[in-house]
């Protein structure tokens, strides 16, 4: 779907020379551009383990500005990141990977630590999705893991 926005600027007298409105079109890749998360199933109270971001271009267009972003459930601690630049923002990680080629693949694994405090029996899930400045967003999915 296009943004388009209006140029701010006064009006002048006479036909425009330049554009009054832009639209920037980022293309829809989810068909080509693939996306998984996947988690171990269960994990001790107080345990580590790590979610990993598969990640394949098979798209015609090169991505850039690629960021994977992993949603924390309550309960775990992250612990540190590798396949890219990572930042922290409220529950989510963020890592910036950079350009994708066409044909390209990454791999972002996120470590964290289920808190001592986890009740056994707990659930918790994440969430991935992985966005990019030219290309629309593309689900990762959910995963869950349970606290043994």
């Amino acid at each position: 779907m296009p943004a388009t926005r209006t140029v701010i600027s006064p009006p002048a007298s006479g036909p425009s020379a330049l554009l009054d409105k832009i639209s920037v079109r980022k293309p829809q890749l989810e068909k080509d551009f693939e996306a998984k998360l996947s988690a171990p199933t269960d994990v001790a109270s107080g345990g580590q383990f790590t979610y990993t971001l598969a990640i394949h271009n098979g798209s015609e267009v090169a991505v850039n500005g690629v960021q994977a972003v992993l949603a924390l459930p309550e309960g775990v601690q992250f612990l540190g990141a590798v396949g890219g630049s990572a930042t922290i923002n409220s529950s989510q990680v963020i890592v910036t990977i950079g350009r994708l080629p066409t044909s390209a693949a990454s791999t972002v694994q996120i470590t964290v630590q289920v808190l001592d405090s986890a009740p056994k029996g707990d659930q918790l899930k994440a969430r991935g999705h992985v966005r990019s400045s030219t290309a629309l967003p593309v689900d990762a999915g959910s995963v869950t893991t349970k606290v043994n």
